[in-house]
Protein backbone atom coordinates (compact mmCIF):
# COMPACT_ATOMS: atom_id res chain seq x y z
CA UNK A 1 0.00 0.00 0.00
CA UNK A 2 1.10 3.52 0.09
CA UNK A 3 -0.35 6.44 1.59
CA UNK A 4 -0.03 10.78 1.25
CA UNK A 5 -1.67 12.71 2.89
CA UNK A 6 -4.96 12.33 1.78
CA UNK A 7 -4.35 9.53 -0.69
CA UNK A 8 -4.46 5.99 0.15
CA UNK A 9 -3.62 3.59 -2.61
CA UNK A 10 -3.77 -0.29 -1.90
CA UNK A 11 -2.65 -3.38 -3.92
CA UNK A 12 -3.38 -6.86 -2.95
CA UNK A 13 -3.23 -10.75 -4.98
CA UNK A 14 -3.56 -13.87 -3.45
CA UNK A 15 -3.46 -17.34 -4.98
CA UNK A 16 -5.50 -20.66 -3.49
CA UNK A 17 -3.84 -23.64 -4.35
CA UNK A 18 -6.77 -27.31 -4.23
CA UNK A 19 -4.92 -30.35 -4.40
CA UNK A 20 -7.08 -31.40 -7.61
CA UNK A 21 -7.00 -28.39 -9.23
CA UNK A 22 -7.20 -30.06 -12.66
CA UNK A 23 -11.01 -30.31 -11.72
CA UNK A 24 -11.74 -27.33 -9.18
CA UNK A 25 -8.49 -25.03 -10.80
CA UNK A 26 -6.18 -23.04 -8.58
CA UNK A 27 -7.63 -19.42 -7.98
CA UNK A 28 -5.74 -16.13 -8.24
CA UNK A 29 -7.17 -13.27 -7.23
CA UNK A 30 -6.02 -9.41 -7.13
CA UNK A 31 -7.60 -6.29 -6.46
CA UNK A 32 -6.57 -2.83 -6.38
CA UNK A 33 -8.51 0.40 -4.35
CA UNK A 34 -7.99 3.65 -3.56
CA UNK A 35 -9.23 6.27 -1.97
CA UNK A 36 -9.44 10.15 -1.43
CA UNK A 37 -10.18 12.14 1.31
CA UNK A 38 -11.93 15.77 0.28
CA UNK A 39 -13.10 17.01 3.52
CA UNK A 40 -15.84 15.16 4.75
CA UNK A 41 -16.15 13.37 1.64
CA UNK A 42 -14.28 10.12 0.90
CA UNK A 43 -13.91 8.87 -2.85
CA UNK A 44 -13.47 5.26 -3.29
CA UNK A 45 -12.68 2.87 -6.14
CA UNK A 46 -11.86 -0.50 -6.47
CA UNK A 47 -10.95 -2.83 -9.46
CA UNK A 48 -10.76 -6.49 -9.47
CA UNK A 49 -9.24 -9.71 -11.45
CA UNK A 50 -9.67 -13.44 -10.55
CA UNK A 51 -8.86 -16.05 -12.80
CA UNK A 52 -9.67 -19.76 -12.41
CA UNK A 53 -6.50 -21.82 -13.41
CA UNK A 54 -7.92 -24.76 -15.54
CA UNK A 55 -8.01 -26.32 -18.68
CA UNK A 56 -10.70 -24.03 -19.48
CA UNK A 57 -10.01 -20.70 -17.35
CA UNK A 58 -12.50 -18.73 -16.03
CA UNK A 59 -11.75 -14.93 -15.84
CA UNK A 60 -13.48 -12.09 -13.82
CA UNK A 61 -13.14 -8.71 -13.86
CA UNK A 62 -15.28 -6.52 -11.38
CA UNK A 63 -14.95 -2.74 -10.44
CA UNK A 64 -16.54 -0.48 -7.66
CA UNK A 65 -17.23 3.21 -6.77
CA UNK A 66 -18.01 5.03 -3.93
CA UNK A 67 -18.42 7.90 -1.54
CA UNK A 68 -19.18 8.23 2.13
CA UNK A 69 -20.03 11.45 3.50
CA UNK A 70 -19.88 12.73 6.86
CA UNK A 71 -22.90 14.78 8.15
CA UNK A 72 -23.29 15.39 11.65
CA UNK A 73 -23.40 12.13 13.67
CA UNK A 74 -23.45 9.97 10.43
CA UNK A 75 -22.54 8.79 7.35
CA UNK A 76 -24.35 8.67 3.41
CA UNK A 77 -23.20 5.75 1.46
CA UNK A 78 -23.10 5.34 -2.02
CA UNK A 79 -22.02 2.56 -4.30
CA UNK A 80 -21.96 1.33 -7.77
CA UNK A 81 -20.42 -1.51 -8.59
CA UNK A 82 -19.90 -4.40 -11.71
CA UNK A 83 -18.67 -7.99 -11.86
CA UNK A 84 -19.22 -10.43 -14.97
CA UNK A 85 -17.06 -13.56 -16.24
CA UNK A 86 -15.92 -15.16 -19.22
CA UNK A 87 -18.42 -17.95 -18.44
CA UNK A 88 -21.08 -19.24 -21.10
CA UNK A 89 -23.23 -15.61 -21.89
CA UNK A 90 -21.02 -13.21 -19.85
CA UNK A 91 -22.87 -13.43 -16.50
CA UNK A 92 -22.83 -9.81 -15.23
CA UNK A 93 -23.97 -8.51 -11.59
CA UNK A 94 -24.59 -4.64 -11.55
CA UNK A 95 -25.39 -3.22 -7.90
CA UNK A 96 -26.35 0.28 -6.90
CA UNK A 97 -26.40 0.43 -3.63
CA UNK A 98 -27.42 3.62 -0.75
CA UNK A 99 -27.36 3.92 2.98
CA UNK A 100 -27.04 6.20 6.42
CA UNK A 101 -25.04 5.08 9.66
CA UNK A 102 -26.01 7.15 12.41
CA UNK A 103 -23.67 6.67 15.38
CA UNK A 104 -25.42 7.09 19.07
CA UNK A 105 -22.14 7.07 20.81
CA UNK A 106 -19.27 6.10 20.11
CA UNK A 107 -19.64 2.27 20.21
CA UNK A 108 -23.11 2.25 19.02
CA UNK A 109 -24.76 3.02 15.61
CA UNK A 110 -27.81 2.15 13.84
CA UNK A 111 -28.00 1.98 9.96
CA UNK A 112 -29.89 1.56 7.08
CA UNK A 113 -28.86 0.63 3.44
CA UNK A 114 -30.99 0.32 0.00
CA UNK A 115 -29.53 -1.99 -2.62
CA UNK A 116 -30.58 -3.07 -6.21
CA UNK A 117 -28.97 -5.58 -8.00
CA UNK A 118 -29.16 -6.40 -11.98
CA UNK A 119 -28.28 -9.33 -13.34
CA UNK A 120 -27.63 -9.97 -17.08
CA UNK A 121 -25.93 -13.26 -19.60
CA UNK A 122 -27.25 -15.53 -17.44
CA UNK A 123 -26.71 -14.45 -14.20
CA UNK A 124 -28.88 -15.00 -10.76
CA UNK A 125 -27.44 -12.97 -7.86
CA UNK A 126 -29.94 -11.80 -5.28
CA UNK A 127 -29.63 -10.14 -1.86
CA UNK A 128 -29.82 -10.85 2.03
CA UNK A 129 -29.54 -14.44 0.91
CA UNK A 130 -32.54 -14.99 -1.25
CA UNK A 131 -32.13 -16.50 -4.76
CA UNK A 132 -33.79 -14.99 -7.90
CA UNK A 133 -34.09 -16.50 -11.52
CA UNK A 134 -31.02 -15.83 -13.85
CA UNK A 135 -31.35 -12.28 -16.07
CA UNK A 136 -33.34 -10.82 -13.22
CA UNK A 137 -33.39 -8.28 -10.68
CA UNK A 138 -33.31 -8.48 -6.23
CA UNK A 139 -33.91 -5.49 -3.81
CA UNK A 140 -32.93 -5.56 -0.72
CA UNK A 141 -32.94 -3.24 2.46
CA UNK A 142 -30.52 -3.76 6.09
CA UNK A 143 -32.10 -2.32 8.84
CA UNK A 144 -30.14 -2.61 12.02
CA UNK A 145 -27.83 -1.58 14.87
CA UNK A 146 -24.34 -2.25 15.67
CA UNK A 147 -22.21 -2.34 19.15
CA UNK A 148 -18.78 -2.57 19.32
CA UNK A 149 -17.68 -4.12 22.63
Amino acid sequence: GYQAGPLNISLASGRTQYASSATAGDIESTNLGIRYQLGAVRLMAGLYRDEVKRTSPLKADGWTVGVLWNVGHGDVKAALSEYGTNANGNPTVKKMAVGYVHNLSKRTAVYGTLARVSNSGGASTALNGASTAANTSSTGFDLGIRHQF
